[in-house]
């Protein structure tokens, strides 16, 4: 169990252990089975297991044929203090989609919002990573020595849309 992320698309995947202590992935939903021949499979997926080794985490690979694999590495960074929070929040804009982004931190968690759309909470997936079952993951782009730059945004087809961050209102 725990949290996967794919630095191939930006996709963070989430095992959980359910009510009957299996194995099942949180979103898109599906029951993790292992196959007689040591295949994962997750709601028709294929999946490969590679447990740790020489210093890096366990890895799940998606195995899609004829396309290419994809592998989903553990999380191991633990994410952002509470206090650092604050450094994410402010307007972005994305020039590619017409549309600003609001990130705002409530209650100790981060939240995005976006025209017609309600709030949508985010939670840690590493220190400058975020992602919502409902939204996909939000990377957040920190130029070497510098603040907050930008975000991208990475949903289910479509991976790392940019979006700068806007100077805060005078």
């Amino acid at each position: 169990a725990g949290l996967y992320w794919s630095s191939e698309n930006d996709a963070v995947m989430e095992l959980y252990r359910d009510g009957d202590g299996a194995l099942a992935r949180r979103s898109p939903p599906g029951r993790v089975r292992q196959g007689p021949d040591g295949v994962l499979r997750i709601a028709g997926e294929r999946w490969r297991y590679e447990p740790a080794m020489d210093g890096r985490p366990p890895r799940l690979k998606a195995l899609y044929d004829p396309l290419p694999s994809r592998t989903f590495e553990l999380v191991v960074d633990p994410g952002p203090a509470d206090t650092t929070l604050e450094e994410f929040a402010g307007a972005y804009r994305s020039d590619d989609l017409a549309m600003t982004y609001r990130v705002s931190v409530q209650e100790g968690s981060l939240w995005i919002e976006w025209d017609r759309v309600s709030p949508i909470q985010l939670s840690a997936a590493g220190q400058n990573r975020f992602f919502s079952p409902a939204l996909g993951t939000v990377t957040f782009s920190r130029p070497s020595g510098s603040g907050v730059a930008g975000l991208t945004l990475s949903l289910r087809r479509v991976w790392r849309v940019p979006a700068q961050r806007l100077a805060a209102p005078l």
